[in-house]
């Protein structure tokens, strides 16, 4: 049965970084509910059944406010890591503290997708394509209207409006808006803190509810990144809005912040986008003059990178391309499903086995190695592998690895519970 849930992780999950925005259709539960005792590498034992995780995503904070979440097979969301005024989700847990095991999300809500930022979450529900939030709310990041600085449960986005795809970074969510299309896609819409114009509306004033992406767009997938945010169309164009004091915008210059989309020129073509801080990266498709499965990079400008997307070496992965996917805050899977990082990896993030300085150019993460698809985008990552289970890397002071401990690895452990 774990075979079976395996290839229906990996072609879940191609199907998405392949930019489809159909929803993951939730699994029969039957057999997994008659499970008991489940496995060396999980909790699952007694009368719990095990977790079966179809997707997970990581928050980017470094300190109190590190998380992780991810779905089951059948769409339910479940949390873990710091809980302070308990914006995991998962009800009281003494307060403050940690989780170090993943918890079911409050409501019988069933989910078909789920984004994470450091403190705050949003998930689309599976029937009507509902978006939901939860989490911390000071800059109105939840979308919900709401003027509570923390929301313990799931809340609905107000507005009214469906979304085929969503994004939580750094105060803020960007989602899209149907128009019933094909390849399915629409307006872009964004919510939450706006100080350097991330929200694209042509503003620098915060929203506490959805407002749309200026321009008239239709976007295929978005992204939300630190203080910037970017969207892709049908064609493989790309747009990028907000902050560019570093280059994060990739149109060749250091300026002030656009308030509204610019293109991403020189004939760029982008499948998917890693956006997270100050340097952000692009997967390129068939139409941009690489090829696909090309990994390109710009920002960060302060400390010697570019303000034009330029390809990064392949590193261990040279011998492994195209890239299938770019995934999180700076990974990607290669044409034989093997994980590659790089970045920062003072905690270990990378994968490869131990903490070092920066990792310039892309490194194997390490046993099991092959994965189906990756979420990281600050100092710990987390991924579904081809065995089907959900392993997690890198700092762990507040539980988010899920493995039960408060210790740190460099190397995949397997999430608890499963």
């Amino acid at each position: 049965m774990r075979a079976i849930r395996s290839l229906f992780l990996v072609v879940a999950t191609l199907a998405f970084a392949a930019c489809e925005s159909t929803p993951v259709d939730p699994v029969d539960q039957t057999d997994a509910l008659l499970k008991k005792g489940g496995n060396p590498g999980g909790g699952g034992g007694g009368e719990e059944p095990p977790i079966e995780f179809q997707s997970i995503d990581v928050g980017s904070g470094r300190g109190p406010g590190t998380i992780s979440c991810g779905l089951d097979v059948a769409g339910k969301a479940y949390c873990w890591g710091y809980n302070g005024g308990e914006w995991l989700g998962v009800g009281a847990t003494k307060g403050k503290g940690t989780v170090k095991e993943p918890m079911p999300v409050l409501g019988d809500l069933v989910f078909s997708r789920i984004t994470v930022d450091s403190k705050h979450v949003c998930a689309i529900e599976y029937v009507g394509g509902a978006a939901w939030c939860w989490g911390v709310n000071v800059y109105g990041q939840t979308g919900t209207g709401s003027s509570e600085t923390v929301l313990s449960h799931p809340t609905r986005v107000t507005g009214g409006f469906t979304f085929v795809d969503l994004s939580a970074e750094h105060y803020h969510t960007c989602g899209i808006v149907p128009d019933g299309g094909s390849p399915p896609g629409g307006t872009g819409m964004c919510w939450g803190a706006n100080y350097r114009g991330q929200l694209g509306d042509g503003t620098t004033t915060n929203r506490n509810s959805p407002v749309g992406v200026t321009g008239g767009l239709r976007f295929v997938r978005i992204y939300a990144g630190s203080v910037t945010s970017c969207g892709i169309l049908a064609t493989g164009e790309a747009y990028c809005w907000g902050d560019n004091s570093r280059g994060q915008l990739g149109i060749g210059t250091v300026s002030e912040p656009h308030l509204t989309p610019v293109l991403i020129p020189g004939g760029r073509r982008f499948a998917a986008f890693a956006i997270s801080g100050d340097s952000n990266c692009g997967l390129t498709s068939s139409a941009d003059p690489l090829g696909s499965g090309r990994v390109l990079c710009w920002g960060d400008t302060d400390n010697g990178g570019s303000p034009t997307p330029t390809e990064i070496s392949p590193g261990d992965a040279a011998a492994d391309l195209p890239f299938k996917a770019l995934v999180g805050r700076s990974c990607a899977i290669g044409a034989s499903d093997q994980a590659y990082c790089w970045g920062e990896n003072e905690y270990g993030q990378v994968g490869y086995g131990e903490p070092s300085a920066e990792i310039a150019v892309p490194r194997a993460v390490a046993a099991p190695g092959r994965f189906a698809s990756i979420g990281g985008k600050g100092v710990h990552t987390c991924g579904i592998g081809l065995d089907g289970y959900a392993y997690c890397w890198g700092f762990n002071l507040y539980g988010e690895l899920g493995d039960g401990s408060t210790r740190s690895k460099a190397s995949p452990v397997r999430v608890s519970g499963q």
